[in-house]
C-alpha cells in the first residue's frame, strides 16, 4: 500500500503553473493594490480596504491529465465622496443652483488693504509657564 504524501506548497504550486507568469501577475497585482490603498488612506486619512481574489480552475480527465488556470483580480478602493445636491429645471435639465432662488447681485470690491504693526506692551503678554 502506497504511503500518503500529504499536501504539497502552495506557493510552490503557483510559482511553477504557467511557467511562473501567474505568480508574477499576483505579486503585481499585491503591490498595485497595497499603493493604491496606502495612497487613498493617506490622502483621505482614514482607514481604507482592497482586495485580492486568487482563483484557481482545476480539471482532471481519466488519464491524470490536469489542465489549470488561474485568474487574479483586485478591487482597489471606492473613493468616498460626498453626495451633490441638484435641481431639475421644468425644462428637464439638471443644474446645481436652485432656479428658483434669487441670486444676489454680487460684484468685485476695488481698494487695497493696509497692513499695520502693532507693538503689545509687555504687561499684556501671555506669560510663559515653565
Amino acid at each position: 500500500m502506497a504511503k500518503e504524501e500529504g499536501p504539497r506548497s502552495f506557493a510552490r504550486f503557483l510559482e511553477n503553473v504557467g511557467e511562473g507568469d501567474y505568480h508574477q501577475d499576483a505579486s503585481d497585482a499585491l503591490f498595485e493594490l497595497g499603493k493604491s490603498i496606502q495612497d487613498l488612506a493617506l490622502r483621505t486619512e482614514s482607514k481604507v480596504k482592497g482586495k485580492l481574489v486568487l482563483t484557481v480552475d482545476m480539471s482532471c480527465d481519466a488519464r491524470g491529465v490536469v489542465g489549470v488556470n488561474v485568474e487574479v483580480v483586485t478591487k482597489k478602493p471606492k473613493v468616498k465622496r460626498a453626495p451633490a445636491q441638484a435641481w431639475i429645471t421644468k425644462h428637464g435639465n439638471v443644474v446645481f443652483e436652485h432656479p428658483r432662488q434669487t441670486k444676489l447681485p454680487l460684484q468685485e470690491v476695488g481698494g487695497t488693504i493696509t497692513l499695520v504693526k502693532v507693538e503689545v506692551p509687555e504687561a499684556v503678554r501671555p506669560v510663559k509657564e515653565i
